[in-house]
């Protein structure tokens, strides 16, 4: 129980950091005209090295295919 426990406060402490940072620069990129792509783009490539150091490489690879092909389906 404790390990599950951990796992789920440094997973949530992971993903409430990258809620913080999407939302502090999705309104900047928005009022500068900077490409979402890019944003969103550094975002999977962080998502997928911590993965892939924390062990969990095709789970992550896997992950990055979606998010490109959901990128490929906004633009």
């Amino acid at each position: 129980k404790i390990g599950s426990l951990r796992y789920f406060y440094s997973s949530a402490y992971f993903f409430s950091a990258i809620f913080v940072i999407v939302a502090a620069a999705v309104p900047h990129a928005l009022s500068r005209g900077i490409n979402l792509r890019r944003i969103f783009t550094t975002l999977s490539y962080c998502m997928v090295l911590r993965m892939t150091v924390t062990r969990q490489l095709p789970g992550s690879i896997q992950m990055w295919y979606d998010t490109m092909r959901l990128i490929w389906k906004i633009e």
